[in-house]
């Protein structure tokens, strides 16, 4: 299986040795992957666009974490309307990690910490959910 350009793995691919491990047609399961996805609903003084773009380069700040394999940040998807659909979120995180230990790891990161620090009295909620 070879990876492309266009490959929307490579959205979370980093490492030399899960873009190899995809291109035996090996998934993320076998390599013991996790996903930690973290949804956010933001106060509503903090949904201008000068604040949304400072919280949205906080979120960005993350991805340089070194545990952080790969990932995004996003907003909710304009998708039909469903009954099983809540997009009454504001922002959503989607981190791979190699392993639990490092989602882990990162959990107690000083960066990790800073970005809570910094960026906590801006939410009303959050909500995490984890992969294995």
């Amino acid at each position: 299986m070879e990876i492309t350009r266009r490959d929307p793995r490579l959205t979370i691919l980093k490492s030399q040795k899960i873009k190899e491990a995809c291109q035996r047609g090996e998934s993320h399961f076998k390599l013991r992957m996790m996903e930690h996805h973290v949804y956010f609903w933001l106060k509503p003084e903090f949904k201008s666009p000068a604040e949304r773009s400072i919280f949205e380069k906080a979120l960005a700040g993350l991805f340089e974490i070194p545990l952080v394999e790969g990932g995004r940040w996003a907003v909710p998807a304009a998708v039909l309307p469903r009954p099983v659909i809540d997009n009454s979120w504001d922002y959503a995180l989607s981190m791979t990690f190699h392993s639990v230990e490092d989602h882990d790891a990162y959990q107690d990161d000083a960066d990790h910490h800073a970005f809570i620090d910094a960026s906590k009295h801006r939410w009303e909620k959050v909500l995490v959910m984890d992969l294995a």
